[in-house]
């Protein structure tokens, strides 16, 4: 059985940031410079981040990173918890959308978003909105 993971939100500091991104180098993805976003992120005992996930201000829900070995360990759920409850806290009212939009060209990622409440409105384009009961966009 895999260790234990914690799972924490992290501020756009300038040293958090750099940790984050020396973690998603060599990724396909865009890390929004610090102050135009936030992260959630899932440490091992050693203290090693081995998973990411970043909301920006676009709001894009992305990119996300899984440190090979982890996946199928790492609970997506508890990552996408911080960054709803970040986002909840007043992050949302200059945007356009009250919620999240997922690109992706993987299958995976489209139904990981799907399974996660999100609502398929092009084959790969997933959004949350937030405001809606029914979770379809307004």
């Amino acid at each position: 059985m895999k260790e234990e993971l914690s799972y924490e939100g992290i501020k756009p500091t300038k040293e958090a940031w750099d940790e984050l991104r020396e973690f998603f180098k060599g990724t396909k993805g865009f890390v929004p410079p610090p102050g135009l976003g936030e992260a959630a992120i899932a440490r091992n005992p050693d203290g090693k981040i081995v998973s990411a996930l970043v909301i920006q201000l676009c709001p894009y829900m992305g990119p996300l990173k899984t440190e090979e070995g982890y996946q199928g360990h790492v609970d997506f759920r508890q990552l996408k918890e911080i960054i709803d409850n970040n986002f909840s806290k007043g992050m949302k009212e200059s945007l356009i959308i009250q919620g999240y939009i997922v690109l992706t060209s993987d299958e995976r990622i489209a139904k990981l978003a799907e399974f996660n409440g999100m609502t398929r409105i092009h084959p790969k384009v997933l959004i949350q909105n937030l405001e809606a009961k029914d979770g379809v966009p307004v």
